[in-house]
């Protein structure tokens, strides 16, 4: 079975990049923006959570965020998709993935971005993030790209799905069919689990300055874009 592997952000970050100083300023802006995202209305809809998402990234980092096709959100860089971002609503617990379980609709669906878009030939992607707005689960592309663009077995399965070669196309059946069991029928040559490496944090528990350090680091684009050199 597929599993999280759980990192702190200090620990999923490039320790060169973790020991490197940040300007005050930009520091202090995203204190404020992550304050004022922390006060978002657990009652607004998803589309409301979403835009608060992605105004706390754009005056944070000025990155540029769109949507493409089903993705939620897309960071884009050299007219690229680079970062897939899967959102559900604060409330909305049977679809979230969470440090224990990641048998989630949340995670098939960022399954199925990423290999649309690798079947689209776009090979630049760098991360992907499932956010319920206060926890963040953050996945280094490769690690997707191993398990599931280069698995021919999984690869073979999605093809002919996107392909219509079967009879359900529906992305319930992606779900349901292909993603949830591969994913919970994944095993390795040692042990019946497979471990997935994840930064995780949320944003309402309280953080050290050094802490908040790490958050700020992990979300921007030395690191998300891999910029840092």
């Amino acid at each position: 079975m597929l599993i999280h592997k759980i990192l702190t952000t200090r620990e999923f970050l490039n320790p060169l990049l973790s020991k490197s100083t940040i300007k005050k300023s930009d520091f202090q802006a995203f204190v404020e923006n992550l304050e004022k995202l922390k006060k978002t209305n657990q009652n607004e809809s998803e589309e409301h959570q979403k835009t608060e998402i992605r105004d706390f990234l754009k005056n944070s980092y000025d990155y540029n965020i769109n949507t493409k096709a089903n993705i939620d959100w897309s960071i884009f860089k050299d007219g690229k998709p680079q970062i897939i971002i899967e959102v559900k609503r604060i409330d909305n617990k049977s679809e979230m993935v969470t440090q224990s379980d990641i048998s989630k609709k949340a995670f098939f669906e960022s399954i199925l971005y990423f290999m649309q878009e690798r079947k689209e030939g776009n090979d630049t992607l760098k991360h992907i993030i499932i956010t319920n707005l206060e926890s963040w689960f953050i996945y280094d592309a490769r690690d997707f790209e191993k398990l599931f663009w280069q698995n021919k077995g999984f690869k073979k399965q999605f093809l002919e799905w996107s392909g219509k070669e079967i009879l359900d196309f529906k992305t319930e059946y992606f779900y349901r069919e292909i993603a949830k069991p591969f994913c919970e029928n994944l095993k390795n040559d040692l042990i019946n689990d497979v471990d997935l490496r994840c930064a995780y944090f949320d944003i309402t528990e309280p953080k050290t300055p050094a802490q908040q350090g790490a958050m700020y680091k992990i979300l921007h684009p030395d690191h998300l874009l891999k910029e840092f050199n």
